[in-house]
């Protein structure tokens, strides 16, 4: 027997995988997606499982719908602790000094400081018995204003590719932040 059900998407009973995806999911976005579904309705019409299975195996495709790069994109964005552009290009600053605190590989930060914000300071070929590393790290240090910083580490993910991974990229960067942010809130949480 073929049945047709007029029912609005945000009242669908979604199953197993698809009920995450379907939880986070606005009003909005379900409007949405309800259009894109019926724009891209198979012949015979959407089943149930044909619907369920969208939002289970293909939800890349909804949410590059919605606006988003892919799937992971979208869990970003709907995660509570979600750091957007503005308060991100804030928190670079403290991260940049500590990473500069902590790195060991002196050829690394040369590399960064000529190669990423044009370090125009004489170099004597690196060595690492030079003051390169030390002139280096001063000018790096002076670098505050989170615009530039963000242009010299981020802009286009260039610091994943011309620092050997140990700046990432602009969504691991984001990605790590939130980490933290859910580890201080936690720690904050725990009796004393």
């Amino acid at each position: 027997m073929k049945y047709t059900v007029e029912e609005s998407l945000r009242n669908f009973k979604f199953w197993d995988g698809a009920v995450s995806r379907a939880e986070k999911c606005s009003d909005d976005e379900f409007d949405s997606i309800e259009e894109f579904l019926e724009e891209t309705a198979p012949e015979d019409g959407w089943t149930d499982g044909g619907i369920n299975d969208m939002f289970w195996f293909e939800f890349d495709t909804l949410a590059q719908h919605l606006g988003y790069k892919d799937e992971e994109d979208f869990d970003r964005h709907h995660d509570p602790d979600y750091i957007d552009d503005d308060e991100l290009k804030g928190k670079i600053d403290k991260w940049f000094q500590k990473f500069l605190d902590n790195t060991k590989d002196e050829e690394l930060v040369v590399n960064i400081a000529v190669n990423l914000f044009d370090y125009d300071g004489e170099l004597d070929g690196f060595s690492s018995h030079s003051n390169d590393f030390f002139n280096c790290i001063n000018f790096l240090r002076q670098q505050h204003d989170e615009e530039t910083l963000y242009e010299a580490l981020f802009e286009d993910d260039r610091g994943e590719y011309e620092t050997d991974g140990e700046i990432p990229a602009w969504e691991d960067f984001r990605d790590e932040m939130m980490t933290e942010s859910k580890t201080t809130e936690a720690s904050e949480k725990e009796p004393r």
